[in-house]
């Protein structure tokens, strides 16, 4: 304010020295008519203006020299008020060049919006009523932007005091303006916080007396601000100088440190917190209402004294957060501290989730919490966890407590103890589940045999829901045969209890068989009540049992054939051996030539035969390789087509894209062949046959219920007939040994068993469905390859047996069919030693190795197998090439990798040719080289 003040004195100053320095001028312009400076003589002598002259010109120059050089804006105008000056100043203000300023209105230059009407103060000084005067005055710029000013104006009069115009001094003040407008929001809002405060609030001076009161304060006081102003507050009622709060004033002003007190002020019944606050003049003081929180303390108090001798748990948390952590704990009673361990101290503060724990149940406390965040109230069951980590079960009911303004301010929970009850119910619960979930069907009958209890597995075995049986007769709904029914009903009621099988059906009308458990259950006075039954299922079991029994008994008889067969085929290999010489040796026609015929013929069928007993024991020796069977089969159609006859319509469905299957190419044909004419013979009138093959996936439930077949990927070859099919009882035992429905002498009964053994052999499967009246479908199921398909060749033409010279080791535990092959290869032209057992031939090649071909039986004594025996002997010797027989393929022993499959096989027994290609087949061909050679 001060430097406003002397900038106006100092502006007014200015104006009168201007004002003395223009009249100067205009008098010198007068004197002189503006032109002349000195005068020149007749004699043309330059006479100088005298002094005085001399000192309104030198004056006249000040003041062009502070007109044009002034940090302020000067102008003067008219006696019209149009500009006839503007100083550099001004127009550097308004960013105006001095012409565009010449002859315009002083007060259009001005911002109308902010015009301050001082059209009366320069009336004023027309009149010569006033000198001058000094406004506040707002601009517009050349671009339109508003600049604050200060306009000094006085008037311009002539030697007769005439007015000529208006000059005025111009001082930007834009940012005295700003400061000013900062300095108003300054105090406006410090006024608005004041006033909001909603404390009572004073000040005192150094004095202890009242400088400011606001609303609230004056109130509490009982009477007006404007009245307690400059009065000392020790004259308030509670602020003596016996009073608390007054000394705690004394102190803060003493100390100059905060002080407080909390008080109860006498008459208003209101308990106050008082904090005063040091401050540059004096005291700032603030007085806090406290009487509802005090109120609250000693509701709280008396609410503990009570709470703390209840036996139920009493816990009491803030009203949030609900999130994680929870909510503080601020109060627990005797009972918590007693039954969880935990001390006051410990739980204060902390949230009530430190008594859960791992088997809390987080689907309870999810629902917990969402009923918090609808600020309702909520009942639940909770398990919790003591300090030393006791379980123990709580009912609690939570309720809100709110606060004045609404929201919540506590959460009151009031908790019981049930762990005795949530065993005993824990107990019934899991009875009642095992007795939903457990496999057997359970069931309760009355007297009068209707059913009172059906749990789920009796739903699930017999197909009908609880709710339909309930109350119903069980004999008509899961039937029985009556002749067994009845003896066990009379058998329960006279001796309490009965085991035994039962025959039943299903809702489906598909029959069963359980095992059941009866316990008579009685009133309490002995009469009888009802019937317990426990059924379990053992359908699948018997015919697993069955299933067993059956794999048993033709693996019984496999071993048995098996063994025979074997023998039978070194028997069978010398016989046909030595018949085919005296057939070659004796001449046509002749007695001796026909029986010798008929004796290789006879030899011919017994290796037939002993084939099939081998196929089905599983025993045959298989020469598996990967197989296109769509190729195979379509191949075999024209046969089949023929074999069939013109009655039976035949039909080959070839899947696309079909995986290679890894089998034995001319077994898979005769078991083709085998299931087709077996088609035939069942469609006596004619029908349709079908061949269809697919690729297919064989689940786990497949594989249990059919047995002794690994899930996964398999080729199906399907044959199926239009037949007249076959009962339950018969497909049981379609793939018996022997068994056969033909009459006698039309069928051996090994056809399907052939085919059943000769795919179990090759790690594959066969299934068969079959209804009385609705045809046959047998299904095979073939191993994949997971390599492409090796293209079939045909068999060597026999222009004459072929031969060599070259070393052959022949290893053959029985010495008639060893002297036999022996024998057939010297004929051949072979260098031919000759080994009982394995250990001998290994002593031979230890000898002398340059052999060319081990002739190694399969099956041998001495725990050396003929496989075996090759992948020792080629260790020896990696050129030696191999080639095994044997009567029957006997698994190798568990653990043993056998390299049987990588070697080629001559099946006993061998006629005198096969031998020769065989024996040359491995010694020329890539057939019996080193076990992973090339």
């Amino acid at each position: 304010m001060i430097s406003a003040i002397a900038g106006t004195v100092q502006q007014a100053e200015i104006l009168q020295l201007l004002q003395s320095l223009h009249a100067t001028e205009q008098r010198l312009v007068e004197l002189t008519g503006g032109q002349v400076d000195a005068v020149i003589g007749p004699s043309g002598q330059r006479h100088l203006l005298s002094s005085a002259q001399e000192d309104v010109l030198r004056i006249a120059g000040t003041f062009q020299n502070i007109f044009h050089h002034a940090a302020v804006g000067i102008v003067t105008t008219d006696r019209n008020h149009l500009l006839r000056e503007a100083n550099p100043a001004f127009c550097a203000m308004l960013d105006m060049d001095p012409e565009e300023l010449a002859g315009r209105n002083f007060d259009s230059l001005a911002d109308h919006r902010q015009q301050t009407d001082c059209r009366a103060l320069v009336q004023a000084v027309v009149r010569g009523e006033r000198q001058g005067f000094v406004v506040d005055k707002k601009f517009r710029t050349r671009s339109g932007a508003g600049i604050w000013t200060r306009v000094s104006a006085s008037a311009l009069r002539d030697a007769d005091g005439a007015l000529e115009g208006l000059i005025a001094i111009v001082e930007d003040i834009s940012e005295r303006k700003a400061a000013e407008a900062a300095n108003q929001q300054l105090s406006a809002r410090l006024a608005a916080t004041i006033a909001s405060i909603s404390d009572a609030f004073f000040t005192l001076d150094a004095e202890g007396c009242l400088t400011h009161v606001n609303a609230r304060a004056a109130r509490l006081f009982g009477t007006t601000p404007e009245y307690l102003l400059g009065s000392p507050v020790a004259l308030q009622p509670g602020f003596g100088a016996a009073d608390p709060m007054g000394a705690t004033l004394r102190e803060a002003m003493a100390h100059h440190t905060m002080r407080g007190c909390e008080v109860l002020l006498d008459g208003a019944g209101l308990w106050l917190e008082m904090r005063a606050y040091p401050a540059a003049e004096g005291l700032t003081v603030v007085l806090h209402d406290i009487t509802e929180r005090r109120r609250r303390e000693e509701w709280q108090r008396l609410l503990e004294t009570c709470i703390s001798r209840l036996n139920h748990i009493v816990l009491i948390t803030d009203g949030a957060p609900l999130e994680e952590p929870g909510p503080r704990i601020v109060f627990v009673n005797e009972a918590f501290e007693r039954r969880t361990g935990y001390s006051r101290t410990e739980v204060i503060g902390r949230s009530p989730r430190l008594l859960q724990g791992p088997k809390t149940s987080r689907v309870e406390r999810n629902r917990i919490r969402a009923a918090l965040a609808m600020r309702q109230s909520v009942q639940a069951e909770l398990l919790n966890y003591t300090k030393s980590g006791e379980e123990f079960w709580l009912e609690m009911e939570i309720v809100p407590v709110l606060a004045a303004d609404g929201s919540i301010a506590n959460w009151v929970s009031v908790e019981r103890e049930i762990t005795d009850r949530r065993r005993y119910q824990t107990q019934l619960e899991q009875q009642a589940a095992l007795l939903e979930q457990v496999q057997d069907a359970i069931l309760v009958q009355g007297t009068d045999q209707r059913i009172r209890y059906w749990n789920r597995a009796a739903e699930r075995l017999y197909g009908w829901r609880a709710e339909e049986v309930l109350g119903r007769v069980a004999g008509p709904m899961i039937g029985g045969v009556p002749d067994a029914v009845e003896p066990a009903i009379e058998a329960v009621l006279a001796n309490g209890a009965w085991s035994g099988e039962l025959h039943q059906r299903r809702r489906d009308g598909s029959a069963l068989v359980v095992e059941a458990s009866w316990t008579l259950v009685r009133h309490e006075d002995g009469s009888p009540r009802a019937i317990l039954a426990v059924h379990t299922d053992v359908t699948q079991r018997l015919d697993l049992e069955r299933k067993l029994r059956q794999a048993q008994r033709l693996e019984a008889i496999g071993q048995l054939t098996g063994g025979v067969a074997h023998d039978f085929n070194n028997l069978l290999t010398v016989i046909l051996g030595n018949a085919e010489m005296l057939v070659e040796e004796l001449p046509p026609g002749g007695e001796l030539r026909q029986m010798a015929e008929m004796s290789v013929a006879a030899a011919e069928r017994a290796a037939a035969l002993t084939g099939r007993l081998l196929a089905f024991s599983r025993r045959q020796a298989l020469d598996p390789k990967p197989v296109d069977v769509n190729a195979l089969l379509s191949g075999l159609a024209q046969m089949l087509k023929r074999t069939l006859g013109e009655q039976v319509e035949f039909e080959l469905r070839p899947a696309h894209r079909l995986s290679v299957a890894m089998i034995d190419p001319p077994q898979l044909e005769t078991a083709v062949l085998n299931l087709c004419i077996n088609a035939r013979d069942a469609m006596p009138h004619g029908g349709r046959l079908t061949v269809e093959t697919a690729d297919v996936r064989l689940d786990a439930d497949f594989a249990q219920a059919e047995g002794e077949v690994v899930p996964g990927d398999y080729v199906m070859v399907r044959v199926s007939d239009t037949g007249t099919g076959m009962p339950p009882e018969v497909v049981a035992q379609a793939f018996e040994p022997f068994f056969t429905t033909k009459e006698i002498g039309q069928g051996s009964g090994l056809g399907l068993s052939m085919v059943y053994g000769f795919l179990k052999q090759s790690g594959g499967h066969v299934s068969i469905r079959s209804r009385l009246g609705h045809g046959t479908s047998i299904s095979m199921y073939l191993p994949p390859a997971g390599q492409p398909a090796v293209p079939g060749r045909r068999a060597p033409r026999r222009d004459g047996l072929r031969g060599g010279h070259e070393r052959v080791l022949v290893v053959e535990d029985d010495a008639p069919v060893r002297d036999h092959a022996a024998n057939l290869l010297r004929e051949l032209g072979y260098q031919v030693t000759e080994a009982m057992h394995a250990a001998e031939a290994l002593q031979i090649l230890r000898a002398d190795p340059a052999f060319d071909l081990l002739f190694t039986d399969v099956i041998m004594p001495g725990g050396m197998t003929g496989p075996q025996l090759a992948v020792t002997a080629q260790q020896m010797r990696p050129a030696l090439r191999v080639l095994l027989t044997s009567g029957y393929n006997e698994p190798p022993p568990p653990g043993c990798d056998s390299p049987a499959g990588a070697l080629p096989l001559l099946s006993k027994p061998y006629r005198r040719h096969q031998l020769a290609d065989k024996v040359r087949e491995a010694l020329d061909g890539r057939a019996g080289r080193p076990v992973g050679g090339v």
